[in-house]
């Protein structure tokens, strides 16, 4: 047993980064990508900044050594000899300096492509302010928190330069903080991969990652990751270079090629994207609106989704009913269906996965700006665009009444959002839509159920009232289990009052906390901005370009850590300080720093609201007959439980017996549908004398039994007495006198006709 737990840690630790990337007695180059500069020295050589390399040729080398100090090294720049420290002068600043243990000097790295180096001075990262990428040289600081502004390449320095380094360097296989198993690279130039493994090869180079190179994924589950290079661009350039097991790229064929954060993921196409596992056997799922199951209605038990896929089921067809959604972004999800689910799967939607970040981009001409400052997604408070290879398109219903739900449930996006600010009169009263004011909690949520047939992630309406969230998400959760709201969505223009960059900024988070922990949902920010042109605090405070930078990189700082907040888009039209763009289209401070930032992902599972659903209680059986006129009877069954149901038994009693199974329905997509029928040939039964019932039991234990139906009473309703449709010679007379009456209160009677003068048994008498 020992040997085994010893077996086991020792591959679990394979496995997992170690937490040293910096070996002493190796050369390294420390490369910051975002901005594709070295770390290296200033133009005086006095103290270190980024440079691109070849500005100062001989500093951008740095040899770790042993620093005395467990899991911390020395950093000594080669060309001078000076070893990399935090300043003793100024608390954030760094230096060039003689050799010292002092903890200043003392540095350590996480293992990966990319890292954060780390000071023992006071643990915070080695980083950059910002919006300085066109400088020829960016100072450093050892103040920074994570994000991509503190996010290095560690590379061994190999070779005769930079270029030659970076083309040669290969990390060691790890598992990425998302669970799963990676192998970094930065350049492939006149190197051929082939990987038959469940493996994400990453390319982290900018631009010409791989010349007269070529990648054989020869598993769909081996995908080739460019980390800096949007999918149209590798669609365009680089497609051609990659084999899908050992055939030629083909986009839409055998493989998609999928935003992936800041770059694009080359994903071969599965076997299958959902194997099921129902009562009636296994079945196969491809991406698609699987709209109505038919007779793998109500049979799912379970399922395995590809990694890559999201998957919408629902207890009705087209998305109706209870509905959850499935996501595997970053392993299969092998899913045993819970109890609201088990058995009762009418439909499915099945959309492949975008790996968008948080960055998202808000403007009725997104698919312009939204590329150039790098934002994956974008909304345009209408449903009147789409999706690009770049950018997802988040589709909106701006007011009650337009754009209609079927223009959004069109998309293919993964999610929606519902009503722009209801509770803002003005935002709904226009020559689209006049819909009389604001539009109430209660109003909104009434649209909800019209968002399911989309099969995407539902969003809230957008208001600025954090309680009309509260009071929304109420109603999903109490109301009834035929809704679901998976992330709330708000506007952010909140009062910079005398708040500094960090104080803001972390009040702008807590704001987002405060929602999330009132609705239980993830929080998208679908509009944000630094402050708003009608607070008086914002022209006071963001008084120059380069104070609304820097409130911007404090803002971005903290949306990136707070992981109840899963999307943000800049809104760049109203205070003109904050804006991306200046009026001929450069991009402005704030925007050079919307640009760079590089944002994680936006979806995280852990933060999935599971919608509220409970055990329905069971629905008493209706059972109602028709004579067919031909020797049959048909028995009408009224089913309220529908799906819900285990089994059904029309049940037969004969005069003076016992209550015995005349038909039993247990096939589960007989239970779609809330009626049914059942024929029998009046010769099997003994129409005046044998008496009827429905029984049943639901899956969740329940039993009920109708009333007890006899054939010998014909209802017809359209022999009235007095009507247009009497039938001649007859006459409808209230009577018990045959001893039965339904419960329900309608009385059978017996009719007389005159011309005979005979009694017999007839239709009901209505009223």
């Amino acid at each position: 047993m020992k040997r085994l737990i010893l077996t086991i840690c020792l591959a679990i630790a394979a496995l997992v980064k170690a937490d040293a990337a910096l070996n002493p007695g190796t050369d390294y180059y420390i490369w910051l990508n975002i901005y594709e500069k070295l770390l290296g020295s200033n133009e005086a050589g006095s103290g270190p900044a980024l440079s691109a390399y070849g500005t100062n040729a001989d500093g951008y080398v740095f040899t770790a050594e042993e620093s005395g100090k467990e899991g911390y090294v020395l950093l000594r720049q080669k060309s001078s000899g000076k070893y990399l420290a935090a300043s003793s002068a100024n608390a954030w600043s760094m230096t060039l300096d003689a050799k010292s243990t002092d903890d200043r000097f003392c540095w350590k790295a996480d293992e990966g492509t990319y890292v954060y180096l780390i000071n023992k001075k006071n643990g915070k990262y080695v980083g950059i302010d910002g919006a300085q990428k066109s400088k020829d040289y960016v100072s450093v600081y050892y103040d920074k928190r994570k994000g991509s502004h503190a996010q290095f390449s560690v590379i061994p320095a190999t070779g005769n330069s930079w270029a030659e380094a970076r083309q040669a360097y290969r990390s060691e296989e790890y598992t990425n903080e998302q669970g799963v198993r990676e192998v970094d690279f930065c350049q492939l130039n006149g190197r051929n991969l082939d990987y038959s493994e469940a493996i994400d090869i990453h390319i982290t180079a900018n631009d010409n990652p791989m010349t007269a190179s070529t990648v054989n994924l020869g598993s769909d589950r081996t995908w080739l990751i460019f980390d800096n290079i949007i999918p149209s661009q590798v669609v365009s350039t680089y497609l051609k270079h990659i084999r899908i097991n050992g055939q030629t790229a083909q986009n839409g064929g055998n493989c998609r090629v999928a935003i992936y954060l800041n770059g694009a993921a080359v994903i071969p196409k599965p076997a299958a994207a959902m194997t099921c596992e129902g009562t009636d056997g296994s079945f196969k799922l491809e991406s698609g609106n699987h709209a109505n199951m038919g007779q793998r209605s109500n049979t799912m038990t379970s399922f395995v989704l590809r990694r890559g896929y999201m998957a919408t089921l629902a207890s009705g067809t087209n998305g109706k009913g209870h509905s959850r959604v499935y996501v595997a972004d970053h392993a299969d999800q092998v899913v045993t269906l819970p109890q609201s689910l088990n058995r009762r799967v009418s439909s499915v939607n099945i959309k492949p996965w975008q790996y968008v970040s948080k960055k998202g981009w808000a403007d009725t001409g997104g698919t312009t700006k939204g590329p150039q400052l790098r934002a994956t997604w974008y909304w345009t408070w209408s449903a009147g665009y789409s999706s690009t290879a770049d950018m997802e398109y988040v589709p909106c219903r701006q007011h009650l009444h337009w754009p209609s739900a079927s223009d959004v449930n069109s998309k293919t996006a993964t999610a929606s959002m519902s009503l722009n600010e209801p509770e803002h009169a003005e935002q709904h009263t226009s020559n689209i839509c006049s819909c009389g004011g604001t539009i109430d909690a209660w109003s909104a949520y009434k649209l909800n159920g019209d968002f399911q047939p989309g099969g995407g992630r539902i969003g809230s309406p957008q208001p600025t009232d954090f309680g009309y969230l509260s009071t929304y998400c109420g109603y999903v959760d109490q109301n009834d289990n035929q809704s679901r709201c998976d992330f709330v969505v708000t506007h952010a223009y909140w009062d910079i009052g005398s708040r500094d960059a960090d104080t803001y900024a972390k009040y702008m988070t807590d704001q987002c906390w405060t929602i999330w922990n009132n609705t239980g949902r993830p929080v998208w920010l679908s509009e944000m901005e630094v402050g708003a042109s009608w607070h008086s605090s914002t022209a006071s405070v963001i008084n120059s370009y380069d104070k609304a930078r820097a409130y911007l990189q404090a803002l971005l700082t903290r949306l990136e850590e707070s992981n109840y907040i899963e999307r943000y888009a800049i809104y760049s039209f109203d205070y003109w300080r904050n804006n991306m763009f200046y009026d001929d289209g450069g991009i402005t401070p704030a925007g050079e720093v919307y640009r760079d930032h590089r944002a994680t992902f936006a979806y995280r599972a852990a933060n999935t609201k599971t919608p509220a659903w409970w055990a329905p209680g069971v629905k008493t059986p209706t059972l109602d007959f028709r004579d067919n006129g031909d020797g049959t009877l048909t028995f009408l069954i009224g089913n309220a439980n529908g799906d819900a149901t285990e089994q059904l038994t029309l049940e037969r009693k004969m005069q003076g017996g016992e209550w015995t199974p005349l038909a039993v329905k247990d096939r589960r997509p007989d239970f779609e549908s809330n009626t049914m029928e059942h024929t029998v040939a009046l010769s099997d039964i003994q129409k005046e004398t044998d008496a009827f019932r429905v029984s049943l039991t639901t899956i969740y234990g329940g039993a009920a039994t109708s009333q007890e139906l006899r054939t010998g009473y014909i209802k017809n309703p359209s022999i009235q007495t007095d009507s247009k449709d009497a039938v001649p010679g007859w006459t409808c007379e209230r009577s018990a006198a045959n001893g039965y009456t339904k419960g329900t209160g309608d009385t059978y009677f017996e009719q007389r006709q005159r011309r005979l003068g005979q009694r017999q048994h007839g239709p009901l008498c209505p009223g």
